[in-house]
């Protein structure tokens, strides 16, 4: 899992061309945030090598949660080829939704 801030943002998400990106916002004080993570860091270990997983801890990270346009928790960012193409927010973030993206992003359905 590759933990985001402002000095790697751009490389990891923006300008990946190699692989499908899903980013995960999330927040220490946010159960469903807290409750979606294990499963999350299953499905990092169940795709590895077909899509990259990072996740930004929102309360340290707050600008680059603003520079990703994230206004509320969970939230997760779908990425392909430098171009958001999904994005799911707090009750749409179920772990069957967010399986489902990346299935799409692996099969390179987006």
């Amino acid at each position: 899992m590759i933990a985001l801030t402002k000095e790697n943002c751009d490389a990891e998400v923006r300008e990946e061309k190699n692989l499908p990106v899903v980013v995960d916002f999330w927040g220490p004080q946010c159960v469903p945030c807290m409750g979606l993570m294990p499963h999350y860091h299953e499905m990092e270990k169940e795709f590895e090598g077909k899509v990259k997983f990072t996740s930004v801890d929102c309360s340290s990270n707050k600008r680059v949660a603003m520079g990703f346009r994230v206004m509320g928790l969970p939230t997760f960012l779908f990425w392909k080829d430098g171009v958001e193409v999904k994005r799911l927010s707090k009750d749409e973030c179920t772990v069957e939704s967010i399986r489902a993206e990346i299935e799409k992003l692996a099969q390179g359905k987006q």
